[in-house]
């Protein structure tokens, strides 16, 4: 791996760490949501906060192995390597920035999730102050 991809990697690392974090705003948002504003909504933003809940596990997981990668502890050849044992398919050869964009789509995933739930909190919020 290049200097180059190594950074990359670093960045894209750091970057996901970031998203990371909205998880736990979105945590309280639900406890917002179902506290103040009952079941229903609750339910809403729990269901919003599960499918977020998937996009997350797969941020950590990919946070790590771009750390990994970053530090020169892991190469993509042998990443690539326990992939294709791991899954039983062949990944396919991609570039770093192919990789690294993959990974960023799951952290914009993360984020319209986030800013999904609290539009529907402000909704709630703004048609009890209708009332």
């Amino acid at each position: 791996m290049t200097d180059n991809e190594r950074a990359l990697a670093t960045l894209t690392a750091a970057s996901l760490r970031a998203y990371r974090t909205l998880w736990a705003l979105n945590i309280v948002v639900v406890i917002l949501g179902w506290i103040n504003f009952g079941f229903y909504i609750g339910l809403v933003l729990l269901f919003i906060l599960l499918v977020q809940g998937y996009f997350v596990l797969r941020i950590t997981i990919d946070e790590r192995l771009f750390d990994r990668l970053g530090s020169g502890a892991l190469t993509l050849e042998a990443l690539d390597e326990a992939l294709e044992s791991l899954y039983a398919r062949k990944t396919g050869a991609r570039s770093m920035a192919e990789r690294c964009q993959a990974a960023q789509r799951l952290g914009r995933w993360t984020l319209i999730l986030s800013v999904l739930q609290i539009v529907c909190l402000f909704l709630t919020i703004s048609y009890r102050l209708l009332l």
